[in-house]
């Protein structure tokens, strides 16, 4: 069973759509804390526009792919030995352009960008693709606190001719919503015993977060602390 959207999450996902159905091409940063539900938003972006985007999940510990090396990789271009160095060869755009394919997808930007260095060269390669493909939407998202905040990538960084759209995605707006979201939960789960007073007492130990909040209702250690 797919997971429940949040308020939060089902707000940045209309947000998303919408702007996506616009003429002007958009980099789109989606910009959110540990916990609060990136991935499931970003599985709800991809199942819906999939088909129509370049995605880049690919995880740089794993593959030994920076971004533009993953970026050549999807489009079948992993042999061919083309420098992250070196600008975008002009023979990727008409590529791009005979399949049906509006934008680039880019999930977790801050796996490509863990070092400042790393983070410099995700930039230009950003950079490099958003001008070599200025009818493309680029959709980027990334957790804000895996370091410094003044550390992650912004819009503004990023040279291209596309309109901008940056949203932060919180787990939840307050404890009403947080309430009214967590007794369908439970009651989705079978915990039939937890009440608005157990579910008060766990936003203030999880301060509200979302992957926090489910550990604590799921997990048999964690429920003797609130239970």
């Amino acid at each position: 069973m797919a997971p429940c959207m949040t308020p939060c999450q089902q707000e940045i996902y209309n947000l998303v759509s919408d702007q996506l159905k616009l003429p002007e091409p958009t980099i789109i940063m989606l910009n959110a804390e540990p916990g609060s539900g990136l991935s499931t938003l970003m599985e709800k972006i991809t199942n819906t526009i999939g088909a129509a985007c370049i995605p880049l999940a690919s995880r740089p510990a794993i593959s030994g792919r920076n971004l533009l090396e993953a970026f050549y990789y999807h489009l079948g271009l992993g042999g061919e030995g083309i420098s992250h160095r070196a600008p975008i060869p002009a023979f990727i755009s008409p590529l791009i352009e005979l399949q049906p394919i509006t934008g680039v997808l880019i999930e977790d930007i801050d796996d490509f960008a863990i070092t400042i260095p790393m983070r410099k060269m995700t930039i230009g390669h950003l950079s490099k693709i958003a001008s070599a493909l200025p009818g493309m939407s680029l959709i980027i998202s990334q957790t804000l606190s895996r370091w410094d905040r003044d550390r992650s990538i912004r819009h503004h960084d990023i040279e291209g001719p596309q309109t901008r759209l940056e949203c932060y995605l919180r787990s939840f707006s307050g404890l009403a919503q947080y309430i009214d979201h967590f007794q369908g939960v439970a009651a989705s789960l079978g915990l039939h015993d937890v009440s608005n007073l157990a579910l008060t007492r766990l936003y203030e130990i999880t301060d509200g977060n979302l992957a926090s909040t489910m550990q604590h209702l799921c997990h048999p250690f964690l429920k003797c602390k609130w239970n």
